[in-house]
């Protein structure tokens, strides 16, 4: 995609890390800002986007609603600053004019653990752009991601203009009988194809030398209509011969690939003119084929996506199947520019897919939530200082204290959700609330009968440690483990026995 940067979009489905930022439930469907997402994978518990920036943002599995988080180079990415890998200034240092360089721009996701990515000097943009592959170490949310080095770059301009590839834009998959594909580029001559060594992730020894338009390994397998701009890459200003292209991805159903591509242009806000297309294959190297028999290299795709509402320009498809027992649901991300907002800000949403009778892709107007009833059960709350755990007294005060052992019924905590996104907490042991008393020692005790603001509570979710800070509703005051192993509030408090674990118990 002809823009930059590398962020994270995380959508958990369970306890994970959030930092809270205070939003309505029903804005979920609005998307998160952000541009040319990856398609969604799943890593251990939680569901997973990458895509250009350096952010992070998921939806909180505790309130449902969408969170901004801390960026994803803080936790370990390798391509950030200094960290960047000596290969990339090898392969690109005459190109940078002393510029800064920006890798990472719309990354391509194998699985949980792969990712493929790109840089280019966008200062520069002469079409020179390498494709590197990165790999997760570490536990998610937030793994380290370390680099495994180039897969293939090109340096040489000519090589670019109208016969090779644009070296960006990259997606991979795996087709049905094991082997692992690249699919990338953008714009110059279109969409390309390879296959890739299967247990290294990188170009088979015949076509590491790059591109070359006698090796038949490079399978070009789309390009798109011109719009009547010129593309303004080379001094003579010449039109792209693949046409106005990028973004490409490819998914499997009922023994067909799928490859989705976007026409038009981005990140021109209101004016972007993105689409997306689609065309299918009984072959992982094509050709693919639209609805009407026409290939998709000869600039022909089904129409699958366009703008309508406030979505304009919506583009970078990616598509996670994922079964959950015995449902199967196919998830669709996609960014698009809001029509709603004075800039055209772009927003990524992650959509339900179906499929028609005849094996075309469709777009649901179902929004993907995989925790529709996210705190459902019974739970155990830690403080992260003392590691204690809570617990109801029992006695005539009902007080909440800690205790190292637990193991009854005054150990186990349920919630139930308001309308506001704030919880209500009870007992199991005959369901009491617990409520903050408001005024003097200001203790949380459990009580019976109505309730009120000073039983509701918010849960901030620190994506430090995966922690929870409990926030009162009424007075906004923070839930805090005392000396006493009491629990109070306070109304300045960030420490450690102001933190809290949730734990599972069923």
């Amino acid at each position: 995609m002809l823009s930059r940067c590398l962020t994270l979009l995380v959508l958990l489905c369970y306890v994970g890390h959030v930092y809270a930022r205070e939003m309505t439930c029903n804005e979920l469907d609005d998307g998160q800002e952000g541009h040319d997402p990856a398609r969604m994978v799943k890593h251990g518990p939680y569901f997973i986007v990458y895509y250009s920036g350096l952010e992070q943002t998921f939806i909180d599995p505790v309130n449902g609603k969408w969170n901004i988080g801390l960026g994803f180079a803080k936790h370990g990415f390798i391509l950030k600053g200094d960290n960047l890998p000596r290969w990339i200034y090898d392969e690109l240092g005459d190109k940078l004019n002393g510029d800064p360089i920006e890798p990472g721009t719309a990354p391509g996701m194998l699985n949980e653990t792969v990712m493929y990515y790109c840089v280019t000097d966008w200062d520069l943009d002469d079409g020179s752009a390498c494709i590197g592959r990165a790999v997760a170490q570490g536990d998610p949310p937030f793994p380290t991601w370390v680099d495994d080095g180039k897969v293939i770059c090109s340096t040489s301009v000519d090589a670019q203009l109208d016969i090779g590839p644009f070296n960006i834009d990259p997606a991979a998959f795996n087709d049905y009988e094991g082997r692992t594909w690249l699919i990338w580029g953008s714009h110059y001559s279109g969409i390309w194809m390879l296959e890739l060594d299967y247990h290294t992730g990188h170009l088979f020894p015949l076509d590491e030398p790059g591109w070359d338009g006698d090796n038949p390994n490079y399978i070009r397998v789309a390009s798109a209509e011109h719009d009547g701009e010129d593309g303004i890459v080379t001094p003579d200003h010449r039109d792209y011969l693949g046409g106005q292209i990028e973004s490409a991805f490819v998914t499997k159903h009922n023994n067909w690939y799928y490859l989705f591509v976007n026409w038009g242009r981005c990140c021109r806000g209101h004016a972007s003119t993105y689409n997306i297309r689609v065309g299918r294959s009984r072959s992982p190297s094509g050709p693919y084929l639209d609805d009407l028999g026409r290939d998709m290299k000869d600039r022909a795709g089904k129409q699958f996506l366009q703008t309508e509402g406030r979505h304009i320009g919506p583009g970078h498809a990616g598509v996670l199947e994922y079964t959950n027992g015995s449902t199967t649901t196919y998830i669709f991300t996609y960014h698009y520019y809001d029509r709603d907002m004075a800039a055209g800000t772009a927003r990524i949403v992650a959509m339900e897919m179906t499929w028609s009778a005849d094996d075309w892709p469709v777009l649901s107007d179902t929004y993907f939530n995989p925790y529709p009833d996210p705190l459902h059960g019974k739970w155990g709350i830690q403080t992260k200082g003392t590691q204690r755990y809570w617990h109801e007294d029992g006695l005539s005060t009902k007080l909440i204290n800690t205790v190292f052992q637990g193991g009854d019924a005054h150990n186990v905590f349920m919630f139930d959700r308001t309308e506001d996104g704030s919880y209500r907490i009870r007992v199991e042991h005959e369901r009491g609330l617990v409520h903050e008393h408001g005024i003097g020692d200001q203790l949380l005790s459990t009580r019976f009968g109505t309730e009120d603001d000073h039983s509701r509570y918010f849960f901030e979710l620190q994506p430090d440690d995966g922690s929870y800070r409990i926030r009162v509703k009424a007075n906004g005051r923070y839930v805090s483990e005392n000396a006493d192993q009491t629990i109070g509030t306070l109304s300045q408090v960030d420490d450690d026995n102001s933190r809290f674990f949730l734990t599972k118990l069923n």
